[in-house]
């Protein structure tokens, strides 16, 4: 019989009783250094010592799950419709001065004249006053803002003139934008008058104003 087949029987024994390793992966393992073994075989005496490492759990403990992340979502508040505020602010005066926006005119009720459905726009030729249609220049768009003035797409104020010119204030000075502005019926008006006035100033060309003379088209102006 082979030295091995006594050494099994005498391990086993020795394993009994030992005290317990609990490993970080969730075994449990004797290490223990065991008594030292003699045993004659054919004669021949032999002391053995050996050292036990003995596994009793090899399957590791599982680690606790990760609690679950909640996210609540929170949706944001309800958009104002700035058309609501506007016709509430109708029904008291006609006058929607606050957060108007960016809005562009165009001439209206001007009957079957060709200014009818034109654009108003600014021209870098003379700034001090607008116009009404033509192929200069670019598109007006403006801001209304709450003390009843006026800016355009560049933030430059809007000044009427003493003879009525309606156009951006003198870049060069500090005079102040010309307040009196509303929206009323989805149309621009002045002092709570939405007639201006469309002044011969060329061939073809037209000046934006607030008064007319002789030759001059009475418009409103529709803002979009």
């Amino acid at each position: 019989m082979k030295f091995s087949q006594y050494l099994v029987p005498l391990l086993n024994a020795f394993y009994d009783g030992y005290p317990q390793k609990r490993e970080a992966d969730g075994r449990s393992t004797v290490y223990q250094t065991l008594e030292p073994i003699t045993t004659t075989i054919k004669g021949v005496t032999k002391t053995v010592q050996f050292t036990s490492t003995h596994v009793l759990d090899s399957t590791p403990t599982a680690a606790a799950p990760e609690p679950a992340t909640i996210t609540v979502f929170t949706p944001p508040a309800a958009a104002t419709d700035n058309n609501d505020n506007n016709n509430a602010g109708d029904n008291n005066n006609n006058n929607n001065n606050n957060n108007s926006g960016d809005f562009g005119v165009q001439v209206d009720n001007s009957g079957d004249s060709p200014l009818q459905g034109q654009n108003i726009k600014k021209v870098d030729a003379h700034p001090q006053v607008f116009s009404v249609g033509g192929n200069d220049g670019s598109d007006l768009r403006l801001k209304l803002n709450g003390d009843g003035s006026l800016v355009d797409q560049v933030g430059r104020g809007v000044f009427i003139g003493t003879n009525g010119d309606f156009g951006n204030v003198s870049p060069w000075g500090s005079v102040p934008g010309t307040t009196g502005f509303s929206i009323q019926d989805g149309k621009l008006a002045y002092q709570n008058n939405k007639d201006f006035y469309a002044c011969p100033s060329g061939e073809n060309q037209y000046s934006l104003a607030v008064s007319g003379w002789n030759g001059c088209t009475t418009i409103q102006l529709k803002v979009f």
